[in-house]
């Protein structure tokens, strides 16, 4: 790294310490207790984003350049990273991204390995991509840090849908898309849970085997964001492997139960989801008004489960037909008519059960 005075060293870090707070009436505010290692990322990240800011993109590359930089920095990799959203913030924006990510530090300083990956993971939660990629460049072993729990900067930033992060992220190391953290939450799962389409898409771009991998309770992405209501989400994730619609859970739920328990009717009205709503109906016991109200209308093939509802009440197999397509409702009402008239033309009154089930038998095939 260059050398620089005591002075200059203060400047940047004085810059660093204290900045005025808009929405507090510019009231300066200072952060404390940083280690002298944060100190020092912080300061190199800094030094890098003032030396970049009197760099034109052609000459990012010159060897008589390359003894200014920190160490860790070197051409082919700032070829790889984005310039443009390296110049998207001012030094006094980036001055202040980075304040937030020190703050935000302080609930990771015990379980980071080091000050960069501190900063990085605190960037990847805040959606700072061009402080990542500055740390990055700074330190790039930083990328494989975890905190206690496991959560790597690709988690945090997949959980909050910072797309270009995780896209900076991959590039470096792009084993990490599988990488599970906390024992089952590989960022698809997070990213989906949290209806995040971009990062989904991304992701999957990377790793298409993720959308069939399963985590706590085996439940799949596609589980999480159809109980989630993530409807953009679930057909990406059906886009990349359509036979986990019908994929159940360690409850034995498909994704399509969460959706209809939690009423979610756009993602129940998804094409996959369709022919899955007679098994569905059968398998519940009954179905809430809510259950039912995200039951589309009209349900192709729900005529399978007029036996199974028939059964168990006449409520519920109203609730039933409401949601049958007309041919099919029609098709009831001339079994209902014609069996009607039997009776009266017999003089014969059947036990509703028995109605029931010849009812039921309109439908078999």
């Amino acid at each position: 790294m260059a050398d620089y005075s005591d002075a200059d060293c203060y400047a940047l870090y004085r810059t660093l310490a204290v900045y005025r707070y808009e929405c507090q009436e510019g009231q300066e505010h200072v952060i404390e207790g940083l280690s002298a290692e944060e100190i020092g990322v912080m300061r190199n990240v800094l030094l890098v984003k003032k030396w970049l800011d009197r760099t034109s993109n052609e000459s990012v590359l010159h060897s008589h350049s390359q003894d200014q930089l920190p160490a860790g920095l070197s051409g082919s990799r700032l070829r790889a990273l984005y310039r443009p959203e390296l110049d998207r913030y001012s030094f006094f924006e980036l001055t202040k991204q980075l304040q937030v990510c020190a703050r935000c530090t302080e609930g990771l300083s015990a379980t980071a390995s080091s000050a960069s990956a501190r900063l990085l993971l605190a960037a990847a939660l805040l959606g700072f991509s061009s402080v990542a990629m500055l740390i990055l460049l700074v330190d790039t072993e930083a990328a494989q840090c975890t905190n206690s729990s496991a959560t790597s900067p690709l988690i945090e930033a997949a959980s909050n849908g910072h797309t270009a992060i995780c896209q900076l992220l991959l590039d470096i190391g792009p084993k990490a898309a599988t990488a599970a953290g906390g024992g089952v939450w590989v960022p698809l799962r997070l990213a989906s849970l949290n209806g995040h389409t971009a990062t989904c898409r991304l992701l999957l771009d990377w790793a298409p085997t993720a959308a069939t991998t399963a985590g706590d309770h085996g439940q799949l992405p596609l589980h999480l964001a159809a109980m989630n209501g993530h409807t953009a989400v679930c057909q990406l994730l059906l886009d990349a492997a359509l036979n986990t619609a019908t994929a159940a859970d360690d409850r034995r739920f498909l994704p399509l139960h969460y959706a209809a328990q939690q009423g979610h009717t756009a993602t129940c009205q998804l094409p996959a989801a369709l022919p899955l709503f007679a098994d569905f109906v059968i398998a519940r016991p009954s179905l809430t008004s809510e259950e039912w109200a995200a039951v589309p209308t009209p349900c192709p093939g729900l005529c399978k489960a007029l036996p199974a509802v028939l059964a168990r009440s006449t409520d519920q197999a109203r609730q039933l037909v409401q949601h049958l397509p007309s041919a099919d409702a029609q098709r009831l009402r001339t079994a209902a008519l014609s069996l009607h008239r039997a009776q009266n033309a017999l003089h014969l009154a059947l036990p509703a059960s028995v109605v029931c089930s010849i009812l039921a038998l309109s439908f078999t095939d």
